[in-house]
């Protein structure tokens, strides 16, 4: 059965570099394991390797992945999620972090235990500092998912404007009759101003707000 979601170009970049004849990243064991599994079709053989990867190095990155994609591919929701968040724990400053706390923002939505392991694997991680750049922005994301499974959306939206995202707008206008042949005037919400004058036949509105919870808006028409 092949690995799916976000596990393929991670194991391929692995299973790459051994037959370029260059080095296996990370242990030996666990890229033995990659190959038992993507090139034999061996998971029984690979779950050996990964186990005996984690015994040697408890925070082997990719023995962590490839033991992760095995419990995903036994439904063992609970276990996937405890070797990914040792992943990014055990190695927060690794490339494999961010592909981890992605899949975690995914398990994160699917029942109130899984949303509590990821909460509570990943929130010290972000307070400590220990994560940062693409890991740390996609642990916030995996902490607002686990949030709102949890019906607690301040802390998700909390967490979302750490990330940068914009979590309100204000809607002004209309600013002018014919916006579509009226390209290169500029209007006042253009210059700073938070308002505009109706243009004629049009019933004046005052400036609207506009909640955008998830960190995304989209006007139509």
């Amino acid at each position: 059965m092949p690995v799916q979601g976000i596990f393929p170009l991670a194991a391929a970049l692995l299973l790459a570099c051994a037959h370029a004849g260059r080095a296996v990243p990370g242990d030996a064991l666990a890229g033995g394991g990659f190959r038992d599994w993507m090139e034999l079709g061996d998971p029984g053989a690979a779950s050996a390797r990964f186990a005996a990867a984690l015994q040697k190095d408890p925070a082997d990155p990719w023995a962590r992945l490839g033991a992760a994609a095995l419990a995903r591919r036994s439904l063992d929701d609970e276990g996937e999620a405890a070797h990914l968040l040792a992943l990014v724990s055990g190695s927060p400053r690794h490339p494999l972090a961010p592909v981890a706390a992605r899949r975690l923002a995914d398990l994160a939505e699917w029942s109130p235990p899984l949303s509590r392991a990821v909460e509570a694997g990943l929130e010290p991680l972000l307070a400590a500092g220990k994560l940062g750049g693409a890991a740390a922005y996609r642990a916030r994301l995996a902490r607002a998912a686990a949030a709102e499974a949890r019906g607690d959306p301040a802390l998700a939206d909390r967490v979302r404007g750490e990330n940068g995202a914009v979590l309100a707008w204000t809607l002004i206008g209309p600013c002018g009759a014919y916006h579509a042949l009226e390209i290169d005037r500029p209007f006042p919400p253009e210059q700073g101003e938070p308002s505009c004058p109706a243009p004629p036949g049009t019933v004046p509105a005052d400036p609207r707000p506009l909640p955008a919870t998830s960190g995304g808006a989209v006007i139509e028409g």
